[in-house]
C-alpha cells in the first residue's frame, strides 16, 4: 500500500514538473511566433507571390492560374487566422501548441503545393523554382527549430522535413527530365547542410531560452527582495512599537494578577507578540545589511554544531532522530568567511531538515567537500522526509513562502541571502535516494572587496 502511495506521489510531482516546464516553453513559443515567425511568414508569402507573377509564362492556362492563386488565397487565409489569434485575441497558453502545430503543417503543404505547380508549369528542364523553394524550405526548417521543446525533437523533425523535400525535388525533376541539373544537386546539398546545421542552431536557441528564463526569474526575485526591504523599513516604526506596547501590557497584567482567570490568554498574547517581534527583527536584520566580517574557522565543526542543535530542538517529538556529519570524520575544513551569517544559514537549513524528517527513524546528514581544485567548498544537508514538487522547490527561497503551520517563511530566504553575499549558490532538490537535499557551494576564500551587496 505504501509503495502504491509513493508511486502515486512521485507520478504527481513528475506531472507538476512537466507542466511547469511546458508552461515556460509555451510562453517562449508564443513570443517567438509573434515577434519572429509571423513577420517572416508574411514576407515569404509576398516574395513567393511576386516570384510567381514575374516568372509566369503566357502559355500557362487560366485554369493553372486559378489553381495557384487559390493556393495563395488558402495560405493567406490560414496565416491571417493565425495572426489574428496570436496578436489580437486573448488565447489560453495551452492553445499555443495546437495553433503552432496546425500552422507548421499549413506551411509544409503550401511549400509542397507551390513547388509542385512551379515545376509542373516550367517550359524546360533547365528552368525551375529552386530559389523560391529553398527560401520556403528555410521557413519550414526555422519553424522546426522553434516549435519543438528539445534539440533532439527539433533535429528529428528537420531531418524528416529535409528527407521529404529532397525526395520531392528529385521526383519532380525526373518527371520532366532524364537527370538532375547542377542546380538541383546544389539544392540537395543546401538542404543537407541546413538540416545538419539545425542540431547546433537548435541547441543554441534552446540554451538562450533557458538563460533568458533564469534571468527573468533572477529579476523577479530581486524585485521581490526590494519590495520586502521597503516593507521591512516601514515595519520598524509601524509595527515594532505597537508590538512592544502590547507585549508590555500583557506582562503587566500577568504580574498584577498572577491568579487571574484570563492568565492563559495573557500568556498566548505574550507568545504571539514575541513571535511577531522575531519576524520583524529578522526582516530588519536583512534590510540593515552590515559588511561581512571575515575570519578563518572550521566550517565542518560549525555544521556539526548547527545540526546537533537542530536535533536537540526536536528531542521530544523525534527522540530517535539521528544525525551524521561527514561520516563521523573530524578532519577540519578551514574557510575564510563570515562565521555569524553562515551559522545562521546552516542553522535554518538544519532546523528545516530536522522538521521534515519523519517522527520515527528520522535521519539528517551533512557532508562538506572541497571541490574545484580547492577553490570552493560544497555543503550538502539531507533529510529522509517526504520529497517535494518542483513548484515548491522553485519558491522555497522566496520570503514568506512556507508550508509549515507556524513557519515564518524567512529561514531559507535568510540562508539564500547569506550564501549570495558569499558569492555562492544554493539549491533545494529531491535526492536520488529519497528525501530532500540542500546544496550550497561557496568560495573557500572570500576576498573582502568582492562581496555582493
Amino acid at each position: 500500500m505504501n509503495l502504491i502511495k509513493d508511486f502515486a506521489h512521485r507520478w504527481k510531482m513528475k506531472r507538476q514538473a512537466q507542466d511547469a516546464i511546458e508552461q515556460d516553453f509555451l510562453g517562449w513559443l508564443l513570443t517567438s511566433e509573434k515577434k519572429a515567425i509571423l513577420p517572416f511568414k508574411w514576407g515569404v508569402m509576398v516574395t513567393a507571390m511576386c516570384f510567381w507573377i514575374i516568372s509566369r509564362r503566357s502559355t500557362v492556362s487560366m485554369t493553372s492560374v486559378i489553381e495557384v492563386n487559390g493556393l495563395f488565397l488558402l495560405y493567406f487565409a490560414a496565416t491571417f487566422v493565425e495572426s489574428f489569434f496570436l496578436r489580437f485575441k486573448r488565447i489560453k497558453i495551452t492553445q499555443i501548441r495546437w495553433i503552432t502545430t496546425a500552422s507548421y503543417f499549413a506551411d509544409f503543404l503550401f511549400i509542397l503545393g507551390l513547388n509542385h505547380f512551379a515545376l509542373q508549369y516550367s517550359q524546360t528542364a533547365e528552368k525551375n523554382s529552386s530559389p523560391i523553394f529553398l527560401l520556403l524550405f528555410f521557413l519550414l526548417i526555422l519553424r522546426g527549430m522553434t516549435i519543438f521543446r528539445t534539440t533532439k525533437s527539433s533535429f528529428s523533425a528537420n531531418v524528416l522535413t529535409g528527407t521529404i523535400a529532397s525526395i520531392f525535388v528529385i521526383t519532380s525533376r525526373l518527371k520532366i527530365a532524364d537527370m538532375l541539373t547542377p542546380v538541383d544537386i546544389a539544392s540537395l546539398l543546401f538542404i543537407a547542410l541546413v538540416v545538419a546545421g539545425t542540431w547546433f542552431i537548435s541547441g543554441v536557441i534552446l540554451s538562450q531560452k533557458e538563460e533568458l528564463m533564469l534571468a527573468r526569474e533572477k529579476i523577479a526575485r530581486n524585485e521581490n527582495l526590494a519590495v520586502i526591504g521597503q516593507l521591512a523599513s516601514g515595519m520598524a516604526h509601524e509595527i515594532n512599537n505597537p508590538l512592544g506596547i502590547i507585549h508590555g501590557y500583557a506582562e503587566y497584567l500577568l504580574m498584577k494578577n498572577p491568579m487571574d482567570e484570563n492568565r492563559e490568554d495573557y500568556e498566548k498574547i505574550l507568545k504571539e507578540t514575541k513571535r511577531c517581534k522575531v519576524i520583524v527583527g529578522e526582516l530588519l536584520s536583512q534590510v540593515r545589511v552590515r559588511p561581512l566580517l571575515f575570519e578563518r574557522f572550521d566550517i565542518l565543526a560549525l555544521l556539526k554544531e548547527c545540526m546537533e542543535n537542530a536535533a536537540k530542538s526536536y528531542t521530544t517529538d523525534k527522540p530517535d532522530l539521528s544525525i551524521s556529519v561527514n561520516g563521523g570524520k573530524e578532519e577540519a575544513i578551514i574557510v575564510y568567511a563570515d562565521k555569524t551569517r553562515l551559522h545562521k544559514a546552516l542553522s535554518n537549513i538544519s532546523i528545516n531538515a530536522a522538521s521534515a524528517a519523519p517522527q520515527t527513524n528520522g535521519r539528517i546528514t551533512g557532508n562538506i567537500a572541497v571541490v574545484n581544485n580547492g577553490a570552493d567548498i560544497s555543503i550538502r544537508i539531507w533529510d529522509n522526509g517526504d520529497t517535494i514538487s518542483d513548484s515548491v522547490a522553485a519558491k522555497a527561497f522566496d520570503p514568506f513562502f512556507t508550508q509549515k503551520e507556524k513557519g515564518t517563511g524567512l529561514g531559507l530566504w535568510i540562508a539564500f541571502e547569506a550564501v549570495r553575499m558569499h558569492n555562492g549558490t544554493i539549491s533545494l532538490n529531491n535526492a536520488p535516494q529519497g528525501g530532500v537535499e540542500v546544496v550550497i557551494q561557496i568560495p573557500r576564500e572570500q576576498p573582502e572587496k568582492s562581496q555582493k551587496d
